[in-house]
């Protein structure tokens, strides 16, 4: 397979002056052939006559598919305030540098844990504490994708939760094994994460 860099010449039909043209490779936002939507960032030829995307090398038929594939989930819960700062201390504690943006990623590690390894009776019991209770007063926001959506839906069907009362109890089992260190081993995989998140 031929990669291309930005500069490459080749040659392609350009559907707009209906003759075989020059074209020389070049970032460009991609309209998608449907014509809802449009990808950013994909190396495409250019038209050397009239300056518009008429080929996409193989090489950026990935990242088109992905886009195309990849719908975002938006999850929108409530939670008490004192569990969002259990959820800012942690991020901060493993070291991420913006605990808004790794939240999402400490949250999907806990959702994927509660599956592997069937967490959710310990998630259950931890509802019960005095910890999770307290007035919901505050918004945690995530976009997901559609594997992590399906694994969120499996974690709340399993274990027979809302999605507030998962989160809460995600918070207070992340208050025990981050910031009170109870599992070494989530803490040393989150702080990896973070390092290069």
């Amino acid at each position: 397979m031929d990669i291309y860099k930005v500069g490459d010449k080749s040659k392609a039909l350009c559907s707009f002056c209906k003759t075989v043209t020059g074209t020389t490779f070049q970032v460009r936002t991609v309209p998608l052939s449907h014509g809802k939507g449009k990808v950013e960032g994909v190396l495409a030829g250019v038209c050397d006559k009239c300056n518009r995307v008429v080929s996409i090398p193989q090489q950026s038929v990935p990242r088109i598919k992905e886009e195309i594939s990849t719908r975002r989930h938006s999850i929108e819960v409530r939670i008490p305030q004192h569990l969002c700062d259990v959820l800012n201390l942690a991020c901060h504690q493993i070291g991420a540098s913006s605990s808004s943006e790794f939240q999402a990623i400490l949250i999907k590690y806990y959702i994927r844990r509660i599956l592997e390894e069937n967490l959710s009776k310990k998630i259950q019991k931890l509802l019960e504490s005095d910890l999770s209770s307290g007035k919901a007063d505050s918004r945690i926001s995530l976009k997901i994708d559609d594997a992590m959506y399906d694994m969120l839906s499996s974690a709340l069907a399993h274990s027979k939760l809302s999605r507030s009362e998962l989160l809460r109890g995600i918070a207070v089992l992340i208050k025990f094994e981050v910031l009170d260190e109870e599992d070494e081993d989530a803490v040393e995989d989150l702080k990896k994460m973070a390092a290069v998140a």
